[in-house]
């Protein structure tokens, strides 16, 4: 399969266009597209061995996933390779950045040093307009599926699900039942300053996440009621009171 991107003006009129077309195997995905302040995009996707997004050959010895900005005529402005197998990356423009959340199998590096151990475990990252890392947290093993936010103030709310037990800061949460939900909101730094556990018997599967302001988040995601039916639910909710 090949990806492309295409970017329309407020009106629907076509801005630009491109194909990225594999130079190993046959495999390449785009997970998410987002555009910063500055009109750049940001791609996030995987591929097999070699991916060419207009700035010369990324390489891979296996599966990996990659991290691109293009500039407002989608042009290759950067990229990297995320030399972790089966990551997942979920990206929102923050400022002239963007924030990163990723579910992958194996340490993560995107500068600052591996975090992570080889299960299953979840990140979230900050990056500034030039793709410099500005801050890195490793969340844990047991999450699965995990999506960030970010107001202007900077602040960053991540959410996601896990399974058994989850530890954030000095907060540990119990599922109570074979999946949870979670919410939790950082600082501009990246430390945790809240977090709260939600979820029944069964599944409860967070798919989505937006920052509301004012310590207000809605959130979409899938509630297992019984075990063969689920339901798809919005909800809009208050971690906290704010002052």
């Amino acid at each position: 399969f090949n990806s492309f991107v295409v970017r329309f003006a407020a009106d629907g009129s076509h801005v630009h266009s491109g194909l990225i077309e594999p130079l190993g195997f046959d495999v390449e995905e785009v997970d998410d597209v987002v555009v910063d302040s500055l009109g750049r995009s940001w791609l996030a996707g995987r591929f097999v061995q070699q991916i060419d997004l207009g700035g010369g050959t990324l390489t891979a010895s296996e599966e990996a996933s990659y991290l691109a900005v293009l500039d407002d005529t989608g042009s290759f402005l950067h990229g990297l390779v995320v030399h972790a197998v089966g990551c997942r990356l979920d990206l929102r423009p923050l400022g002239e950045g963007a924030l990163v959340a990723a579910v992958c199998s194996g340490a993560l590096d995107f500068g600052a040093g591996p975090k992570g151990s080889e299960a299953v475990g979840g990140h979230v990252l900050r990056l500034a307009g030039d793709g410099a890392l500005l801050w890195h947290d490793y969340l844990g093993e047991s999450i699965g599926e995990l999506h960030v936010d970010g107001d202007p103030s900077g602040g960053v709310v991540v959410a996601g699900t896990f399974a058994d037990e989850l530890l954030l800061g000095d907060m540990r949460f119990a599922s109570a039942g074979r999946k949870d939900a979670f919410l939790a909101e950082l600082s501009a730094s990246g430390e945790i300053l809240a977090a709260q556990r939600f979820g029944g018997e069964y599944d409860d599967v967070i798919e989505d996440v937006r920052h509301l302001g004012e310590g207000r988040y809605l959130l979409g995601g899938a509630g297992l009621q019984e075990a063969e039916s689920a339901a798809f639910d919005v909800y809009e909710i208050a971690l906290w009171a704010r002052p």
